[in-house]
């Protein structure tokens, strides 16, 4: 059966994200005259991630797509004030910190994706981005990134499509734009349950992408370690 599109997730799947070193947002905080230590910056990095995994990643998970991003950007930064020692209250003005985890996050785009992308665009394939992050961070990340925008036929997030990852409707909402059959459409994501299982239980071809050979995984899924792996299922 012809392939008419393949749709993303964003991060691990065709950029990686990481903490940029404490160096660089110990600097930032210095240029907005906030005087911390470089190791009190180091252990708030290691503290911010953590509750990125934890409690502030489920709060913003619930709240996705059901409120503006400015006000996820709010919480966000509540938890970067209280990770870095700082009382949010007396945070204004010339003082305030303008970041969010796009701005203090090593970005890079993996090296098999742009020439991944340009074939399939070469091919006339359409080509989507499916994201839990809202359409505003999506294009603010393609931008740090790199990654040109026109490879994309479609970007999508809760925002848009009034539905978070894995539940049905985000990923209809995208082929309904789209004018494609599930049946004729690639997924393409790092989470088992979120991207592989929700493109799947639709009625798309999923692929589930771990690029760490540490990474494993036990259930008999699709699985791919990179991108370049995936073109033989286009031909």
């Amino acid at each position: 059966m012809s392939i008419e599109a393949v749709l993303f997730d964003l991060d691990d799947t065709l950029i990686r994200r990481s903490m940029k070193k404490p160096e660089d947002l110990h600097r930032v905080l210095n240029q907005k005259n906030i005087s911390v230590s470089l190791e009190e910056v180091r252990r708030a990095c290691c503290r911010l991630e953590s509750e990125l995994q934890e409690s502030l990643g489920y709060k913003l998970k619930t709240q996705r797509g059901k409120v503006p991003h400015s006000t996820l950007y709010h919480i966000w930064k509540s938890y970067f004030y209280k990770a870095i020692g700082i009382e949010a209250h007396k945070m204004n003005g010339k003082h305030e910190i303008d970041l969010g985890w796009a701005d203090i996050c090593d970005t890079e785009i993996y090296p098999d994706v742009i020439p991944f992308l340009a074939n399939l665009k070469s091919q006339g394939i359409r080509v989507g981005i499916i994201s839990n992050a809202y359409e505003r961070e999506v294009e603010q990340i393609l931008e740090i990134a790199g990654l040109d925008r026109e490879f994309f036929d479609i970007i999508v997030g809760p925002d848009t499509a009034s539905s978070i990852k894995p539940e049905p409707e985000i990923f209809l909402h995208v082929l309904r734009i789209l004018g494609v059959e599930p049946a004729h459409a690639i997924y393409v994501g790092n989470d088992l349950e979120r991207d592989y299982v929700g493109a799947e239980e639709v009625g798309m071809k999923s692929f589930l992408i771990l690029r760490s050979e540490n990474e494993k995984v036990n259930e008999n899924v699709r699985l791919i370690r990179n991108l370049t792996s995936l073109k033989e299922q286009l031909d």
